[in-house]
């Protein structure tokens, strides 16, 4: 794997963690639901036009586990003051995948049955695909990415269009100093900043969600569990993972292995790196605006998969049949100098329509192989995009989801937890899903009919492949 560096420069300006007061805002539209009707803004007095661009990734972020989101512990409250400037999407979806396909979608506007960039083959982005780092960088910008390895690998094609793609990793603590040395370099450029962090992914050691001490008593506190992460000697994610597979295998229940107390605490872990990552992402906005660059930057903080803990009787998000809790995740937009702050966006929208929307933003011409649509649309007024998000073995539309390797149908109006699988009673409906998913999913296949077969496999060092066969992504 590729290690690549700079020298932190201008002391002065090397992030510091910032402890930031912020005032809870109004948690829209948690449960889904559209928000309030707004006032709509004609689509011309939307600038659009060269901007630099920041893309954020906090991989495993679930969007409701955010305060922002309706959460009802205070777990991002700098989030929320950044969604006082930003456009928010209350019902935004990743496409399916986990990491490595749902940051390719992320990066290409293609969905993964196209791309076809997975864990289970190991293969590279075809080279007739372009990336967003690709058109920037002929468009004229700087393009750097400062990200946490893994599944992040520069040689999957993430790195294609990057002058720097730095996979050493490090979480934001050791990310964001090298970003904002990256940033002061670049600072009278037109630039493309992409930051990835595992802060809130499971961990390999120790706990299962490992932060910064203080972090973790967060929320543990009134917790009387004794319960150091491992089990036999296996510890955090490895754990979680072997246990994952028993339970697939019908072996036994998460019951059996966890008490309710014990699962309470894992998923209180994870709130409490969720707080840590907020702070984290506040000491870094702050270093933006000390540096002049806030109100020029175009800021998008997103994430590519949520994370389960026991909603199916299970934990992590190797569950790939596209229920909530791994489907839905955040996204939200600040314009440059905040125009159109504080809007909440109620319309359906997925991982395949970022690229669009910054390309439609940025004043850029459309990607002409995109899947996704510009969200422009739906953030000037009211206006419907899309009526339905493929999350890869499922559909989402306004109301129903179809699960289609469960063939279930869940009436998300009603039962917002999917409990009640209605595809007998609403059979005609349950068809007619069924239908849609296999035309997108026909689509997939003729729009990789012409594209090489077999791209060159990534070969995976040693520790890569033993670390990801540990965690179950690889066989």
């Amino acid at each position: 794997m590729r290690r690549l560096g700079l020298p932190l420069l201008v002391p002065s300006l090397v992030v510091v963690l910032l402890v930031v007061i912020a005032t809870a805002c109004d948690g829209g539209a948690p449960d889904g639901s559209s928000p309030e009707p707004r006032v709509e803004v004609p689509e011309a007095a939307l600038r659009r036009g060269p901007a630099n661009l920041i893309l954020i990734s906090i991989d495993t972020l679930r969007a409701d586990r955010l305060s922002l989101y309706g959460y009802e512990r205070p777990t991002s409250p700098h989030l929320e003051r950044f969604a006082e400037e930003a456009i928010v999407f209350d019902r935004f979806y990743h496409n399916g995948g986990a990491t490595l396909p749902s940051h390719m979608t992320l990066m290409t506007s293609l969905r993964p049955g196209t791309h076809q960039v997975d864990p289970s083959g190991l293969r590279r982005l075809a080279p007739e695909h372009v990336t967003l780092a690709e058109r920037l960088s002929e468009a004229g910008y700087r393009t750097g990415a400062f990200v946490d390895g893994g599944w992040m690998n520069g040689d999957f094609g993430f790195a294609r269009g990057f002058e720097i793609y730095d996979d050493a990793g490090g979480r934001l603590a050791g990310l964001l100093p090298r970003a904002t040395s990256w940033l002061y370099q670049h600072r009278a450029d037109r630039f493309f900043l992409f930051l990835h962090s595992y802060d809130v992914h499971a961990e390999l050691h120790d706990l299962p969600y490992k932060c910064p001490r203080g972090y973790h008593e967060r929320y543990t506190g009134d917790l009387d569990v004794d319960f150091d992460g491992c089990r036999d000697d296996v510890c955090a994610e490895r754990l979680l993972a072997i246990i994952d597979v028993g339970i697939r295998a019908g072996e036994f229940t998460l019951a059996d292995r966890f008490s309710a107390d014990e699962l309470a605490y894992i998923s209180a872990l994870y709130d409490g790196c969720i707080n840590y990552a907020d702070d984290m992402l506040a000491s870094f906005f702050a270093w933006l605006r000390e540096a002049k660059l806030w109100d020029d930057s175009l800021i998008v903080v997103l994430s590519d998969h949520g994370e389960e803990f026991a909603e199916r009787g299970r934990l992590l998000h190797h569950d790939i049949r596209g229920f909530e809790e791994i489907a839905h995740i955040p996204l939200m937009i600040k314009l440059p100098h905040s125009e159109l702050g504080g809007r909440r966006i109620g319309a359906l929208a997925a991982m395949v329509d970022v690229m669009p929307t910054l390309l439609d933003l940025l004043g850029l011409p459309p990607h002409p192989e995109a899947q996704g649509v510009s969200l422009v649309p739906a953030v000037v007024g009211d206006r419907t995009v899309r009526h339905a998000v493929s999350l890869g073995n499922a559909l989402r539309t306004d109301r129903w989801k179809w699960i289609g390797n469960g063939a279930a149908l869940y009436d998300l109006a009603g039962d917002p937890g999917e409990r009640t699988d209605l595809a007998r009673s609403q059979a005609t409906t349950a068809a007619e899903l069924a239908a849609r998913l296999e035309r997108l999913g026909a689509e997939d296949r003729a729009a990789r009919a012409g594209a090489d077969p077999a791209p060159a496999p990534v070969e995976l060092e040693d520790d890569e492949r033993a670390e990801l066969e540990a965690l179950g992504y690889v066989e």
